[in-house]
This record gives C-alpha cells, structure tokens and sequence, in this order.
C-alpha cells in the first residue's frame, strides 16, 4: 500500500514529513515549536509520494505564538471557500490567504 505524505517546510528548512497511516486518510495531528524571523515568514506544504492525485490530507494549519492563541495564519482551517465534506474544488486563482509555488 503506498501511502500519501506532505513535506512541511520553514522559511526554507524542513521542519516535518508528514506520512499518513492509511492511504488518502491524512495526518489526524501534528504539532512542533519553530523559532520566527524577525521579517516575514514562509510556510510551505509540499506533497510527496506518488502522484495519485489524492495527495495527503490537511485541513487546518496554525501557528501561534508562546505569547498569543491568534493564529497567524490566514485561512489556516481552509474555510474559504466552502465545501461540503469530501468534495474538493478547483479555485481559480489559489484558495485564499495562501499561494501556490510552481516547482
């Protein structure tokens, strides 16, 4: 069986490989301090693995600060646009509040 995984990287640096348990299922939880730049920050989501066009599941993504509980990442628990549960949609232009990097 292969299973599906994401690579999770920090301004550059891997921070995680993600690998779920049971294929096209996801991660149900995943959780590591990083340290910030003073500047802007990059989080990158880079799926692995075969090309099964299922990829690995992730569903809300956030970081907080050890002084804040506001996520500071914008549209972390993908609720733009709206989907109903195990649909998925092309969104013309990228989902909001995130960018998709080509290679």
């Amino acid at each position: 069986m292969e299973s599906s995984q994401a690579n999770i990287f920090l301004n550059g640096a891997l921070v995680a490989n993600l690998v779920s348990v049971v294929a096209n299922t996801g991660v149900n939880h995943f959780s590591r301090s990083v340290t910030l730049l003073e500047c802007d920050n990059v989080l990158q989501i880079d799926g692995t693995g075969l090309s099964d066009s299922f990829g690995i599941s992730i569903s809300n993504v956030k970081l907080y600060s050890a002084v804040n509980s506001t996520n500071a990442i914008t549209n972390g628990d993908f609720t733009q646009p709206i989907l109903a549960f195990g649909t998925w949609e092309y969104v013309n232009g990228g989902i909001p509040g995130w960018t998709a990097a080509v290679g």
